[in-house]
């Protein structure tokens, strides 16, 4: 085998690259190329010249033996060419010319390479950035090219433009304009440029026809055109703003329509006969609720009244009574003795319930007795009766029950002869009422169900078939077929702690003085107990151990009331109130929220906190705060006032007494 190595020195030294061959001697003669077994590095070649030495190992032998001296390894000819580089790629680190770096490892030009540029341009040489400046500029002068390099110029009147348009070489606007233009011309592209150029047809342009379709008609459509509309009231015309059939129109879908005035929320409605002024319907459709009957008596003439509900059951009259005379709204029927009649056979539907209503202006008259202002043979009557210092209203129906009739009568209503009064009578299967100007006359519970079956049966106005004659004006009557209880007949009963008698319009029912349990027991709500109510038997002696106990209440604690302080555990009096409101509720606050009425405001009072349990609290009045009642205590049954004990709920201390009102619906 034979052994090449490479040093850097001729002699000594450790082996920069080496490798080993086995190869055939031809008289002593051999050829390879070395790097066949270890690859060889150019860095081998780094450190200048390079020896190489062979050693040889024969048959037998266990070590090489190095041949000497070592061999000088030198270039080809050709390789001298390296030298210099001529149309190849260059891979260095840097570059330097004559020893001075031109390029630096990241390829890049380095400052000593000398940078320069012309006027505004300016060059960093340490950033090697180019920028824009106005060194060398005068003030108004622009970068542009001369030809031959970017330098600063000075703007000249250099800008041109066509026709219509302005150059302004200082401000280098354009703008157009009408030099150069004659009168109707405007810019037009003229496939080169823009310039000056006249509409096809002329300055104005030339209308050659014109022409109408009926109602509107053209003369001389070719020259000067005239252009006409047709009026008239025949068809193919139009109407002129002047037209009385604007403000005085005689039919509607054909049908008449009333000349009548109508008054204020009126509507337009078919009366059976004509379109009329009439009030809106209410209450829902006929026979399902809502009106089977509807007069509002604005015939100014004739013997019909039209029934506006729906069901068209007009009711007739022969005499004893006049239309067309004065009217709550609009006009109204003058009732004089006669008696207006929905025939039988009608369709009036059968109801479990009842509304009628009317506006009535009775007659000061010699007239005595009860006169029908509306009844329904067989289910309902509704009456004004009259006599000396009388002036009330009754009301009857007639049920399904085994005891069948319910009557209420008003007392001293004085029911005015001298101008319009609303009446209304209700019955809703259990109770009957009479309200005069919207509010409760007369009311009687009346638990009997259903209306009779009247299906069919005569409706009549201002009278019976026999009698009962209503003197005076009549307007407005209408029926419903359901009880529609009018918002004064809702009534709400709330506590008033604190008084003997109700306050602020609510009306006292029951006055009582505040009891509850003993404030050391298992307490109790407190409950408002009448001191006029019998007494019932006295317990036996076995039940005193077993009875639940209630005593009177007293107060204790800090009066937080304005005003002298009360004696000492003064009784709590009490009082059950009624107003007619839909619905009363207490809240824990000084005013009530939007949308309510305050009936009164007070304290919370409630039992001491270290008693067992604890009552619900109780809004108490002390602004109008009932002093009189006894101060002796009675066995402990003892509120006190509640304070809020939380920095979160106190707006001004950690504690304070807690306010609290009554608040109602309006």
């Amino acid at each position: 085998g034979i052994k090449f190595s490479l040093y850097s020195a001729e002699t000594g030294g450790t082996a920069l690259w080496e490798e080993t061959q086995t190869l055939s001697l031809n008289g002593g003669f051999y050829s390879t190329h070395i790097g066949k077994v270890m690859p060889l590095q150019t860095s081998v070649f780094d450190s200048g010249t390079v020896f190489l030495e062979l050693s040889v190992r024969a048959q037998g032998d266990a070590d090489f033996r190095a041949m000497t001296p070592r061999q000088r390894v030198g270039s080809v000819a050709y390789a001298l060419n390296a030298r210099s580089v001529s149309g190849g790629a260059v891979n260095a680190s840097s570059i330097s010319v004559n020893n001075v770096q031109v390029f630096d490892s990241q390829g890049r030009l380095t400052a000593a390479a000398g940078y320069t540029a012309g006027p505004g341009i300016s060059i960093d040489s340490t950033s090697r950035s180019i920028s824009l400046n106005s060194s060398g500029c005068t003030n108004g002068q622009v970068l542009a090219v001369n030809g031959t390099s970017w330098s600063c110029v000075t703007p000249g009147s250099n800008y041109t433009a066509g026709q219509g348009l302005t150059v302004d070489n200082t401000a280098r606007t354009i703008a157009l304009s009408t030099s150069g233009c004659s009168n109707g011309q405007v810019l037009q592209f003229n496939g080169t440029s823009w310039a000056c150029g006249t509409i096809s047809g002329g300055a104005g342009g030339t209308v050659t026809s014109v022409t109408g379709t009926a109602p509107i008609s053209v003369t001389t459509g070719t020259t000067t055109p005239v252009i006409s509309v047709a009026v008239g009231t025949a068809a193919g015309t139009v109407a002129a703003g002047n037209d009385s059939r604007f403000g005085n129109a005689t039919s509607l879908q054909g049908r008449p329509v009333s000349n009548t005035g109508p008054s204020a929320n009126q509507v337009l409605a078919w009366n059976g006969s004509a379109w009329a002024p009439a009030a809106p319907p209410s209450g829902g459709s006929a026979g399902t609720g809502g009106l089977v009957a509807n007069f509002e008596f604005e015939e100014a003439a004739g013997n019909t009244f039209n029934d506006t509900s729906g069901l068209s059951n007009n009711a007739t009259f022969t005499s004893g009574l006049t239309a067309g005379a004065v009217g709550h709204t609009g006009v109204g029927a003058n009732f004089s003795g006669g008696v207006a009649t929905v025939a039988m056979g009608n369709t009036i539907p059968d109801s479990p319930q009842v509304f009628v209503e009317a506006w009535i202006w009775p007659q000061s008259v010699s007239m005595t007795g009860q006169g029908v202002i509306a009844a329904k043979q067989g289910a309902w009557s509704f009456r004004y009766r009259t006599g000396p210092s009388v002036s009330d209203l009754d009301f009857m129906v007639t049920t399904r029950a085994s005891s069948p009739t319910c009557t209420i009568t008003t007392t001293g209503a004085a029911i005015p002869t001298t101008t319009w009064s609303h009446v209304a009578a209700y019955y809703d299967g259990l109770s009957i009422a009479i309200t005069i100007n919207g509010t409760i006359s007369a009311t009687a519970a009346c638990a009997k169900g259903s209306l009779a079956s009247t299906a069919g049966q005569p409706l009549t106005l201002g009278g019976a078939a026999v009698g009962e004659r209503y003197l005076g004006f009549l307007d407005s009557l209408r029926v419903r077929s359901f009880a529609q209880i009018p918002a004064s007949a809702v009534r709400h009963v709330y506590t008033q702690w604190g008084v003997s008698a109700c306050t602020n319009g609510g009306s006292t029912l029951l006055s009582g003085i505040a009891a509850k349990n003993h404030y050391t027991h298992s307490d109790s709500t407190p409950e408002c107990l009448p001191t006029n109510q019998a007494t019932g038997p006295a317990p036996t002696a076995a039940a005193t151990n077993g009875g639940n106990l209630l005593y009177d209440m007293h107060l204790a604690g800090t009066w937080p009331g304005p005003g002298t302080l009360p004696p000492n555990n003064p009784k709590v009096r009490c009082a059950l109130c009624g107003v007619n409101k839909p619905y009363c509720t207490q809240v824990n606050a000084i005013t009530c929220p939007a949308g309510f009425v305050t009936q009164y405001t007070g304290y919370l009072y409630s039992n001491h906190y270290t008693s067992h349990g604890g009552s619900s609290p109780i809004c108490l009045d002390t602004t109008n705060f009932d002093r009189t009642a006894p101060t002796t205590p009675d066995n402990q049954g003892y509120v006190y006032p509640v304070y809020s004990y939380s920095t979160t709920l106190a707006t001004a201390q950690a504690v304070q007494h807690v306010r609290c009102s009554i608040c109602c619906v309006p």
